[in-house]
Parts: C-alpha cells; sequence; structure tokens
C-alpha cells in the first residue's frame, strides 16, 4: 500500500456576485485575487456589457491582488475605453496600493470604497 500526499488547497475566489442596478452591471468578489484565472473568473460576467451601462467592478472587499490578476483588469479597462463604456473599480486600500505601485492607476480607474458613516476610508 503506497502512501500519497494530498495536493496543496488552491485558493479560489467565490463566485461573483452581479448586480444590474441604476445603469451599471457590478461585479463584486471578497477574498484574494491571487492569479489572472481568478479575475477573468470576476470580469466573465461583464464582457458583453451593453455599451450604454457602466461597468463596475468592486474589489472592496480584496485584501490581497498581485500582478497577474491586473492583467486581465487592465485588458478590460483598456476595451471599456475603446468603445467608450464606464468603468469604475472600487478597490480596497490593498488593491490601490498595488496598482498605484505597477504604475496602473491611469489604466484602471479606482475610486474609494463607499462608507455607509462619513469620514471613514
Amino acid at each position: 500500500m503506497s502512501t500519497m500526499d494530498t495536493p496543496a488547497a488552491v485558493p479560489t475566489v467565490p463566485a461573483p456576485d452581479r448586480d444590474l442596478d441604476a445603469g451599471a452591471f457590478t461585479v463584486r468578489t471578497a477574498g484574494d485575487l491571487a492569479d489572472a484565472a481568478s479575475a477573468e473568473t470576476l470580469i466573465a460576467p461583464v464582457l458583453d456589457t451593453p455599451v450604454e451601462l457602466a461597468v463596475v467592478v468592486d474589489l472592496s472587499a480584496v485584501a490581497y491582488l498581485t500582478m497577474e490578476a491586473v492583467v486581465p483588469l487592465a485588458t478590460r479597462a483598456r476595451r471599456c475605453a475603446a468603445k467608450g463604456q464606464v468603468l469604475r473599480i472600487v478597490a480596497s486600500p490593498a488593491v490601490r496600493r498595488k496598482v498605484e505601485t505597477m504604475g496602473m492607476s491611469t489604466i484602471l480607474p479606482m475610486e474609494p470604497p463607499h462608507t455607509t458613516t462619513q469620514g471613514g476610508d
């Protein structure tokens, strides 16, 4: 009888929540965006969004973002810009730092998370 180690668990991103509200199609997720596949899974629901609807990618609950995960987001941002579609990324402080450190803040339009109280970050 041989013994085999179970492979280490691969972190996964929960399926994104989708919301069509007030002229925008929003996808949101929590956790880590640790690879390009996770980011592609997140933005897949918005790929065919009509140009008249804004696309909102809510990363306000994402604690960790890798460089690989930024690539699909930047690709989506460029495609939205090319067809005149509004794209907004609601970014947690960790996401904002990563994007700014990479020099991608001009490509990825970020806004702070919305809070229900005044003066919060």
